[in-house]
């Protein structure tokens, strides 16, 4: 098949969603799919990926001979409205000519709207990622403009897409109140396990990250840094579990919001707890695959997460995982046996921790079945063949 994809922005700051396109985009091509992103900022495209500086399709081209991805960069629509022109739209129909499903990703900028308008001219099916936009928590967010958004063009959007992706149960639980008529189809992001078959080891990240030599079991927040990800929560958690006498290393990985960062340091030396809370910055492979072997406990106090690769990266390097029943896939985590779930709370994050770290052996054994769960529930080749089954219906339904 020909699939192309749309996400206005592919930055790494953006998270989760720029993961998820870029793991799909792969595997599909991997597995001989033609395959091209449409964006207007592809920051986080692979440097050893393909970008075609014409964009559009090659014809002639064997089935299944395609092994890498395309860029097909476009102008960013303009601010504030961020809309496409008359001009790009007809380049756009042009580029898109001959694909037989478009998946877009994400719902509040208009060029979404306008792209899903354009498909439907073309008669050509697509499909649209939420990323947990309409989760409650979202939605509480600006909720007024979100509405309005909805009832002019979102909801028309969603409605008429061949199907709208959510990650689990609980997103469409979330979001069928804002798209009553939406086809739903729940998948989970196709999660790239290639590099957790075979894990480095904790060296590494000791001899990078002094903390973690100092004697004390250490627990990992590894995210975007956004004040949605709660990690005041867990600066006040280690406060609980100093008072209480239990050492811990609280070690906060990630990068974003720096004015959030400024007010999580200024917490910190309020409560003294300098020598116990250290700030990493941005950790990338292998050292973060190192990093989370050579911690005890992953802890993410988030409002809201539709997937969160965190958490299943975690697992799959047997790291037991604390989070809250806010994130959309806590059944599925606890159902693992490799993570426990409280309420969002300092002082139960800091119970849970105290609770795991004073068991050594249960905590082996939640590092072990969390690992064993995500490979057989996320394995690469499982999800990537419902994804080509929903985009076969998808094409067919046409």
């Amino acid at each position: 098949m020909r699939i192309a994809h749309y996400i206005s922005q592919l930055r790494h700051e953006v998270g989760g969603p720029t993961r998820a396109v870029l793991d799909i985009c792969g595997a599909l091509a991997g597995a001989g799919h033609e395959v091209a992103l449409v964006t207007g900022d592809g920051e986080a495209w692979p440097h050893e990926w393909t970008t075609d500086l014409a964009p559009g399709w090659s014809e002639g081209k064997p089935a299944g001979t395609v092994s890498l991805p395309r860029l097909w960069k476009v102008n960013s629509p303009n601010w504030p409205i961020k809309r496409f022109s008359p001009y790009e739209l007809r380049g756009l129909e042009s580029m898109l000519a001959g694909t037989h499903v478009v998946h877009l990703h994400g719902l509040w900028e208009p060029s979404n709207s306008q792209l899903a308008t354009l498909l439907r001219k073309m008669n050509i099916p697509y499909v649209v990622s939420i990323h947990g936009v309409l989760d409650d928590w979202s939605m509480a967010q600006r909720g007024l403009k979100k509405q309005v958004y909805l009832a002019l063009m979102g909801r028309r959007t969603l409605e008429q897409a061949a199907f709208v992706h959510c990650t689990a149960e609980g997103e469409r639980e979330q979001s069928r109140k804002w798209m009553p008529d939406a086809r739903v189809k729940v998948v989970p992001c196709l999660f790239e396990l290639s590099p957790y078959h075979s894990l480095p080891g904790p060296e590494a990240a000791r001899a990078k990250f002094p903390h973690l030599t100092n004697g004390r079991p250490s627990v990992l927040f590894l995210s975007r840094v956004h004040y949605k990800k709660g990690i005041e929560v867990l600066i006040d958690a280690a406060a609980i579990l100093r008072d209480s006498g239990v050492d811990v290393n609280i070690l906060i990985a990630g990068g974003g919001d720096e004015n959030y960062l400024v007010e999580l340091r200024r917490q910190v030396a309020t409560l003294n707890l300098s020598d116990r809370v250290e700030f990493l910055g941005l950790v990338k492979s292998p050292h973060k695959e190192s990093l989370y072997q050579a911690c005890q406990v992953f802890a993410l106090p988030s409002s809201q997460e539709n997937f969160g690769f965190v958490f299943f990266e975690a697992m799959a390097c047997e790291l037991p995982v604390v989070t809250t029943f806010s994130v959309d896939t806590w059944p599925e985590l606890k159902a693992s046996g490799g993570a426990v779930i409280v309420q969002r709370d300092a002082r139960a994050f800091a119970d849970a921790i105290k609770d795991m770290l004073a068991q050594p052996a249960k905590l082996k054994h939640m590092g072990s079945a969390g690992r064993a769960w995500v490979m057989e529930n996320l394995d690469t080749t499982k999800v990537l063949n419902s994804f080509e089954r929903a985009y076969q219906e998808a094409v067919e339904s046409r």
